[in-house]
């Protein structure tokens, strides 16, 4: 099947193009282009399987060890690239990268040379194993076990290397899907997403706030599929062509890398191989997805340096981000902007600020009803842009029906603070009535700032 974008040839049936990553069957509902350099690195995946466990398990003769460990970069199979030697053995282990096995939808049988997964269009070249060298079938595989199969978690294929064998023994299916998978809040029919937005100049004479709300659901036979959704508020600073630039440069780089990443990715291969297999996506490794979203950041982060750098412009910008995978939500904050969670226990504060009168605060140094007013409220101590670098907090909570999730400037929370918040919730609004309420409540109460709110709500279908 040849691919429309780069007239690659590939096999029969393959749904996404192995050179390019470009889909080959129709084209999706909704698409986004993505210039090359958005490109994530691959994120570390840690690997079930620990080299002591499996040592225990395999001939401990050293009988068909190398005289020397493979080079790093050794590449096996044209599918195994050598890191490390774990553990000098017997037996040898190394830790490799699994070229050919996509780390989202699961698949292991992508042609050799592939870039991108023929099921998902993922990029490859994320999943970690561990390899053991030496005469181990026998050890490792028992007597009525051949080389090339799967044993529960592990899969055992040997690999011939200069006389040697090698095997690997590694869980390499639901990489994403947990061993004790940690519960999620029940919602019978399913969980629909709802996202709303709002932001307002307010008292200055450009907004320099930019904010994202996208939600991503859909109904199978009836039934609800697992909702995808992803909010976003960035508050720029900087003078004029500052601020304004670094804020849409976060949320246009960190909304294109978490679509080609993490959304694309989920619906097209997790969610038709859950359908076909008969159950539901409630669970993923959280770790991967973090890793996923630090890394959409940090080159978010990079980008707009480098761009205030050839500028000689002063620009930076907070983030708050919620990511949600049904019920789950995970949460990122750099800066001032805050997330709030409103719920049947009431409004808190999830996100931290990173700012000079938090500190303050914290330490005991300054009330938190002072902190309003103090003269210095508005120095930040972390945002996007400020270093080649940042530390970023991550949170995360689960969603019940009838719960909500608030991202906001600080243009929204000094103004109205707790109460404001809760009166905005009591009123019972759509996300869309609820974030527009919120900033037009702000602005009735004197805003200094602009003003923005993204609202993500859970209830059941």
């Amino acid at each position: 099947m040849k691919c429309s974008v780069c007239d690659f040839d590939n096999r029969e049936g393959a749904r996404f193009c192995i050179q390019c990553g470009s889909r080959l069957e129709e084209p999706m509902i909704l698409s986004l282009a993505v210039p090359t350099m958005l490109l994530l690195p691959p994120p570390e995946i840690e690997t079930v399987a620990e080299p002591e466990a499996l040592a225990t398990e395999l001939n401990s003769e050293p009988d068909g060890l190398l005289a020397q460990a493979l080079a790093i970069g050794t590449l096996l199979k044209e599918r195994y690239q050598i890191l490390a030697v774990e553990q000098e053995g017997p037996p040898r282990v190394y830790e490799a990268l699994d070229l050919l096995a996509c780390g989202v939808c699961g698949q292991r049988d992508n042609p050799p040379g592939s870039t991108f997964c023929q099921e998902c269009g993922a990029e490859l070249g994320q999943v970690r194993v561990r390899l053991l060298e030496g005469d181990l079938v026998p050890g490792i595989l028992g007597n009525n076990q051949e080389p090339n199969t799967t044993d529960g978690a592990n899969r055992f294929e040997k690999i011939e290397n200069e006389g040697q064998t090698v095997v690997t023994a590694l869980a390499v299916e639901s990489l994403l899907l947990p061993s004790a998978p940690s519960p999620v809040p029940v919602f019978s029919r399913g969980v629909r997403l709802e996202c709303g937005q709002e932001s307002q100049i307010g008292p200055r004479s450009v907004n320099q706030d930019s904010t994202v709300a996208l939600v991503l659901s859909a109904l199978v036979e009836s039934k609800a599929q697992p909702a995808v959704a992803l909010a976003i508020v960035a508050d720029g600073m900087g003078g004029h062509q500052g601020g304004e630039i670094a804020s849409r440069l976060a949320v246009q780089l960190i909304g294109n890398a978490v679509l080609q990443n993490l959304v694309f990715p989920l619906q097209v291969g997790r969610w038709r191989r859950d359908m076909a297999e008969g159950h539901e996506l409630s669970t993923v490794d959280d770790s991967l997805v973090q890793r996923w979203l630090e890394a959409a950041i940090q080159d978010a982060n990079l980008e707009i340096w480098h761009t205030g750098q050839a500028s000689g412009k002063d620009m930076g910008t907070t983030l708050a981000l919620a990511f949600a995978l049904g019920a789950r939500v995970y949460i990122a904050n750099v800066g001032d902007s805050r997330t709030y969670m409103w719920g049947h226990d009431g409004l808190h504060q999830v996100s931290k600020d990173h700012s000079f009168v938090a500190e303050l605060v914290a330490s005991g140094h300054l009330a938190e009803e002072d902190s309003y007013s103090h003269p210095q409220r508005n120095l930040i101590t972390r945002s996007l842009g400020n270093e080649p670098e940042v530390k970023v907090d991550f949170f995360q909570v689960e969603l019940r029906p009838g719960e909500s999730v608030l991202l906001c400037s600080d243009g929204l929370w000094e103004p109205l603070r707790n109460t404001g918040i809760q009166d905005g919730f009591l009123a019972q609004g759509s996300p869309q009535e609820t974030a527009k309420l919120l900033v037009d409540n702000a602005l009735l109460l004197g805003a200094s700032d602009n003003i923005s709110a993204v609202v993500l709500a859970a209830n059941e279908w």
